[in-house]
């Protein structure tokens, strides 16, 4: 029986993030997408136009009509676009037991602003809900209201704050390692710059790869390792379309 995920994320009419993004990652690890829109976007890769979440009874619709018709273990979170949202994902897939991936999308790489006055404080109060949660640095900066690059500082806050497992990703950083933190150890996930313009969408990608593996039986560290080394193949594999940044390759094809 094939694995099917949860996919909830903003929809991007240009197909480089959100659920395009995603559907393809499910469908190259040959798990079965179950989208949840949250948002509209109005977007490509160099311009960001605005956004428009949809309304709590939307979001819960969507979901009533796979919960329990699906089995479902693993669901994927990313841009929810406000509190209510994010809250309503949250308490229908944790009522129904599925372990949550949180891609915890702020601001679009156009530097859109995709989050309103009380997401922050929302995504701490249900810290605890979350199976692993994959803040780059600047994400994990306003989470933890810490000024450091330091990944290790920033994801042992994160652990102080109620979150089981955190993924600091480093592609900000000049050597862009990924750091995993738990209660009991932390790994690094080794990295390196690579020369592409195939860089849009990563984060999407990376939480989506993630999940699906989490679902196909894998543990955490072999989902992380084997989610971080499919999106650098999918960097690295050509893909020019309209603009750069390019999308990644996601189908390696």
């Amino acid at each position: 029986m094939r694995k099917n995920v949860i996919v909830a994320g903003g929809l991007d009419p240009s197909g480089g993030a959100g659920l395009a993004s995603d559907i393809k990652v499910c469908a190259f690890f040959n798990t079965y997408p179950l989208p949840v829109i949250t948002a509209l976007t109005y977007q490509n890769s160099t311009n960001f136009f605005g956004f428009e979440p949809l309304k709590k009874e939307k979001i819960e619709k969507q979901l009533k009509s796979i919960l329990g018709f699906y089995r479902v273990e693993v669901a994927k979170i990313g841009l929810t676009g406000n509190a209510e949202v994010l809250v309503t994902l949250v308490n229908l897939l944790h009522k129904n037991k599925i372990k949550i991936v949180y891609d915890p999308v702020l601001k679009t790489s156009t530097e859109g602003i995709v989050s309103d006055n009380n997401l922050i404080d929302t995504i701490l109060d249900n810290s605890d809900n979350f199976f692993l949660i994959t803040p780059n640095i600047p994400e994990a900066q306003k989470l933890t209201g810490l000024n450091s690059e330091n990944q290790k500082e920033l994801g042992e806050k994160l652990l102080q704050k109620g979150f089981q497992n955190v993924l600091i990703k480093g592609g900000h950083l000049e050597k862009p390692e990924d750091m995993l933190l738990t209660k009991n150890e932390f790994i690094i996930f080794k990295g390196e710059k690579l020369e592409t313009k195939n860089t849009r969408g990563t984060g999407c990608a990376l939480s989506s790869a993630i999940a699906s593996n989490l679902a196909l039986g894998k543990t955490l560290k072999q989902s992380i390792a084997t989610a971080k080394n499919y999106v650098i193949e999918a960097m690295n594999h050509s893909y020019k379309t309209a603009k750069p940044p390019y999308p990644l390759n996601l189908l390696l094809k």
